[in-house]
């Protein structure tokens, strides 16, 4: 019995050692395919939200930069209400924060943290991270000539404004091709 014992752990044991690599293999290239699927769902996702910004951002400046911060203030959020979905979290986050909502979380500091030494000269690429077994992907923001109106050095009526529906302001003072933020989008946990 000991024998057959032994011979079957010699059997077992080359074919664990032969199949681990296998699995392991496959099991790469499989989170491989769901990394580019998810990432390429969530580059799309924000390419459209992104899009739906500066749809009413351009039609706000369209009356000064006084009326934009409205926009801002009122209708971006309704934005992001419209894109909730059953698969992402999302939102926005900087280093400086404008509204407190989108201070970084835990997760997104060290991030921050990382792009903030880029820039549009300098950037660095979108990229998929892992968050507590689920993926996040992020995409950074670089100041664009439309932002310097009020993400720059804003006219005194409307610092007035801003500082009057964001008391706690910190996104002031960027320049042109600095790192502004980030857009992350998060996979919703099955438990969400």
């Amino acid at each position: 019995m000991q024998t057959i014992l032994i011979f079957y752990m010699k059997i077992n044991n080359t074919f664990v050692k032969f199949l681990l690599p296998v699995v392991l293999l496959i099991s790469t290239q499989i989170q491989a395919v769901d990394k580019n699927s998810f990432q390429q769902e969530a580059q799309d996702f924000v390419a459209s939200l992104k899009k739906s910004f500066m749809r009413e951002l351009e039609s706000g400046l369209k009356k000064g930069a006084y009326k934009s911060i409205d926009i801002c203030h009122l209708k971006v959020p309704h934005i992001q209400e419209g894109k909730i979905n059953e698969k992402f979290e999302f939102g926005r986050t900087s280093h400086k924060v404008r509204n407190l909502t989108n201070t970084p979380k835990e997760w997104l500091r060290p991030i921050v943290a990382e792009y903030r030494k880029s820039s549009e000269a300098n950037p660095l690429r979108p990229k998929v991270v892992m968050v507590d077994k689920r993926m996040a992907y992020v995409e950074p923001i670089y100041v664009k000539p439309v932002c310097l109106q009020c993400h720059g050095n804003p006219v005194e009526s409307v610092q007035k404004k801003i500082s009057k529906l964001y008391p706690k302001d910190q996104a002031v003072g960027f320049k042109l091709g600095e790192f502004r933020g980030l857009f992350w989008v998060l996979q919703r946990s099955s438990s969400d």
